[in-house]
């Protein structure tokens, strides 16, 4: 999966992992995440020594919040339904917690009914707007006239550039900063022209 925060491909290892890279992919609080940042050493209930490797380290941007990073692991709500895996997971979860609390992390577990499913409707709408990396160029000249304009819509900016950049071009670019999460938006549907924007620094009568 192609990702704005980190400009680079993720890979994910189940439909629910990648829920989770969408929902941190449009969260402006989240500077980048990386999936299976680390292993970790514990021993299992047998004495055995094992590895544990967390889903993803969220880092969070520090001049909006004061969030630590987050170190994270996913499964569904009915694998931790299951005795018999919910005992293999306890001690890598503990491992995890361990870790976290001596590297001044915080942890935790995340299931499929911590994810919004209207919300992952409009990401992966947005998603398919979103093939690659925005110009920078075109990035800095509609940040610029967004800040300068403040709550608009999208067509109305694409307007006010149309005699700087083809406006489909701005259309392309506009939703591509909306899906990376570097746009507020009001969602109307994912690519329909009057939906609302303002700028990260700006506040909105309704959200």
């Amino acid at each position: 999966m192609w990702s704005a925060k980190n400009q680079r491909h993720v890979g994910f290892e189940s439909f629910g992992e990648k829920r989770v890279f969408l929902a941190l992919e449009m969260d402006p609080l989240v500077l980048n995440y990386c999936e299976q940042p680390v292993s970790i050493s514990y021993t299992d209930a047998e004495g055995i020594e094992r590895s544990y490797t967390p889903d993803v380290l969220v880092t969070y941007d520090q001049e909006l919040c004061s969030l630590p990073p987050l170190l994270a692991e996913f499964k569904y709500s009915r694998e931790l339904m299951d005795e018999r895996k919910w005992r293999r997971l306890q001690p890598k979860l503990q491992a995890g917690l361990e870790f976290a609390k001596a590297n001044d992390l915080y942890f935790t577990l995340w299931t499929e009914q911590n994810l919004d499913p209207d919300h992952h409707h409009h990401v992966n709408a947005l998603r398919a707007l979103l093939r690659g990396p925005v110009d920078p160029a075109m990035e800095t000249l509609i940040l610029s006239r967004l800040q300068s304009m403040g709550q608009t819509t999208v067509e109305a900016l694409v307007t006010a550039l149309q005699e700087e950049a083809a406006p489909e071009s701005v259309r392309r670019a506009t939703w591509g900063l909306i899906a990376s999460a570097k746009i507020h938006a009001d969602f109307i549907a994912a690519g329909h022209p009057s939906t609302r924007i303002w700028p990260l620094n700006e506040g909105a009568a309704h959200v």
